[in-house]
């Protein structure tokens, strides 16, 4: 809740960000973890969650590392459409 215009409002949302940012790293992690079980259909369902976090936070790096995930999940699993 904000107690006044600009500095417990920017610290709320700035560890919202954060909270959405480590939430987003830990969908990473299990597909990831998926991925060392042969799980690829799991490792491709958190990835494709990180890739929705990283694009709401407008997190450019974290975009480009869950699309370079992803890409390696379809290519194991032979889905060229995607």
């Amino acid at each position: 809740m904000c107690t006044n215009a600009r500095g417990t409002c920017d610290d709320e949302a700035q560890k919202q960000k954060e909270e959405r940012a480590h939430e987003g790293m830990a969908y990473a992690i299990l597909g990831n973890e998926c991925l060392s079980r042969g799980d690829l259909k799991g490792a491709v369902e958190y990835h494709q969650q990180y890739l929705i976090i990283t694009q709401e936070l407008g997190d450019r790096l974290g975009e480009g590392r869950a699309c370079r995930s992803l890409g390696d999940r379809y290519y194991s699993l032979q889905d060229f459409e995607k």
